[in-house]
């Protein structure tokens, strides 16, 4: 096996599937049952940084650890290092039992929005795995909010332009199939979770939805993002009739994660630390969940 390319998430304790959960938790004060409680990993989401925004997410975590800025102290990114190689490791799609998405497939797509950066990635890794893979696609969702895009990260922007408005741009410059396959879904609160705007979405009776029990589904996402999948899968098996989870594959982009100050700098090609905590903090939830 080889970390997430191919082990299942079905039946497996969330405290396992990233080493040393227990002990980042303690460093940030939240106590963890051997068994955890949703209410308990609500907890541990809280502490770890609950904002989609991730760079918002910086200064209270860094403030519960005693760290007035710049990367965490060498203990931290140890008890880290391992799940990080884990979060941020590139694999094919596949579902949540581990199985490939087979070359040739005829897919519908689900891209979620982010930060401007982040959904730059996330349209690249969906044309590479399209191409790598010949995939068909059927329709392509486009989900997000109407935050406009003027975090630190997105200074090269005019600061006027929506995530969901720049994610769709993306899609049109990336060319066919993308430009002539996608339809934008955008939610007015920003503060919605990809749970939340997949719950208000997957009732919808329309093109595409209705198409959701009939086709395979391929969700690309960032590395530190594997949350997203699962909680879809949470909320298709729900909502969405005739759904099947094992129809359902996801596909990830590698990163690295930043140990040194000029590392933490480059956000093309390094992760910060401080943020991948809340990714860290959100699977670890979705996979709880994702096993009630």
């Amino acid at each position: 096996m080889s970390g997430f390319a191919d082990m299942s998430f079905v039946g497996v304790d969330p405290l396992q599937v990233l080493p040393n959960t227990v002990e980042l938790a303690n460093l940030v004060g939240v106590e963890l049952s051997e068994t955890p409680t949703s209410e308990q990993l609500d907890e541990l989401v809280e502490a770890f940084g609950k904002n989609r925004a991730y760079d918002h997410n910086v200064s209270p975590l860094a403030q519960a650890l005693g760290i007035d800025n710049g990367l965490p102290p060498k203990h931290v990114l140890d008890l880290m290092e391992a799940g990080a190689k884990l979060l941020l490791t590139e694999f094919a799609p596949r579902n949540i039992f581990g199985d490939r998405l087979p070359d040739d497939s005829a897919v519908l797509a689900w891209i979620t929005a982010g930060t401007a950066n982040w959904s730059a990635r996330r349209v690249n890794l969906l044309k590479k795995t399209v191409a790598a893979h010949n995939l068909g696609l059927i329709d392509i969702v486009a989900t997000g909010t109407t935050r406009l895009c003027n975090l630190p990260t997105e200074q090269h922007m005019s600061g006027q332009t929506t995530e969901i408005d720049h994610l769709c741009n993306l899609l049109d410059a990336a060319g066919d199939p993308l430009k002539s396959k996608h339809s934008g879904y955008p939610s007015n609160d920003e503060t919605w979770s990809m749970a939340q705007q997949a719950e208000r979405l997957a009732g919808y009776p329309y093109r595409p939805f209705n198409k959701l029990s009939q086709y395979d589904l391929l969700v690309p996402v960032n590395a530190g993002a594997l949350n997203v999948p699962l909680e879809l899968v949470t909320v298709f098996s729900r909502r969405v009739p005739g759904f099947n989870p094992a129809r359902l594959y996801f596909t990830q982009d590698p990163f690295e994660l930043a140990t040194t100050s000029e590392q933490l700098e480059d956000r093309t090609t390094y992760q910060n630390p401080w943020t991948l905590f809340s990714a860290w903090g959100r699977l670890v939830k979705a996979v709880h969940e994702l096993n009630q």
